[in-house]
């Protein structure tokens, strides 16, 4: 039989020829359709919304970002505001367009602990700010914008319950961007047991002694201006802003060594032998920043009252401090 008449024949008993182009046709397009755009789309899509960008790694760019990430843990971060946009002008600021890339960043200080935050632009020029809100830090619990080097900051939570604040990496003028490096760290505080705002306060009180040396902690701000001392006197600068005063007893023979740590703040300490007059200041230091000390030795016979003073040379030049107390001999 020739093959023209097979082939009628196979046809009129209705069995078409086989051929390999429908097998593989539904079988490839349904399987790489279906697989390779479900996943791709899905797992590239949720990651890239819920990270912050790599540049700035873990802060975000503006404050959306800030509002809904997880606080940054405590430790140290490196980043690049260069690549980063202006989002923020820090309404705190008596110069807030002087700000341009920034970087935002939620950080928690737990109940009775503080905060202390070092930034570092190395080649250029950074700011630091703290605000409870991020939208605009309308109003700052702190800030430092001191030098073309390092920044520090620092926050005394002294409630029960812990506080979520916002931090503002920005670069000063329109070429402080750069590389940055910022450490957070958080420590327990140990509150000043003696501290008053007026002298007649300070002087009625139970002073401290030689058992009380030690680290302490506190928040200027709460407190008013009370005593100026002239720029003529032992600080030789004048301090018109908040000030505090702590007693202290003295027995013949011992003396005292007081340490003022400012956290990027513009803090004054002195000691006087009597808080209603500030000629009576027997050593005082003021130099503008890191760390402030004085010194006196009771060498008059007798048991006598001494107070330190914590001062300002500008109203809200200072805020959260430390101050150690170290008695000897």
């Amino acid at each position: 039989m020739s093959k023209f008449l097979l082939l009628l024949a196979l046809l009129s008993l209705g069995c078409p020829p086989t051929s390999g182009g429908d097998t593989d046709t539904d079988t490839d397009t349904d399987t790489d359709t279906d697989t390779d755009t479900d996943t791709d789309t899905d797992t590239d899509t949720d990651t890239d919304t819920d990270t912050a960008p790599e540049h700035l790694t873990p802060f975000h760019e503006a404050c959306a970002g800030a509002l809904t990430m997880d606080p940054i843990p405590t430790g140290s971060y490196a980043g690049d505001l260069t690549v980063a946009t202006d989002d923020l002008k820090p309404q705190c600021s008596a110069s807030p367009n002087d700000y341009f890339e920034d970087a935002l960043g939620k950080v928690e200080v737990p109940a009775g602990h503080i905060m202390v935050v070092d930034f570092n632009i190395p080649k250029g020029d950074g700011a630091l700010f703290l605000s409870d809100g991020c939208t605009d830090f309308g109003t700052c619990l702190a800030r430092s914008d001191n030098t073309a080097g390092p920044e520090q900051i620092a926050y005394v939570n002294t409630s029960k319950t812990n506080a979520e604040l916002f931090v503002a990496l920005e670069s000063y003028s329109n070429t402080g961007a750069g590389p940055y490096e910022i450490d957070i760290a958080t420590d327990p505080i140990t509150l000043l047991p003696a501290a008053f705002d007026t002298c007649p306060d300070a002087t009625s009180a139970t002073p401290l002694t030689s058992s009380d040396g030690g680290i302490y902690h506190g928040v200027l701000s709460p407190y008013v201006d009370n005593l100026n001392l002239p720029e003529s006197g032992c600080t030789n600068f004048i301090t018109p802003g908040e000030d505090l005063f702590i007693p202290i007893s003295l027995a013949n023979g011992e003396d005292l060594t007081v340490g003022l740590s400012e956290f990027g703040g513009d803090g004054a300490i002195y000691i006087l032998t009597d808080c209603a007059d500030p000629t009576s200041c027997v050593d005082g230091d003021d130099d503008g920043g890191g760390v402030e000390d004085a010194y006196y030795a009771n060498s008059t016979g007798s048991t006598v009252k001494v107070f330190v003073g914590i001062d300002t040379w500008n109203p809200g030049a200072l805020d959260a401090f430390q101050i150690s107390l170290v008695f000897g001999p």
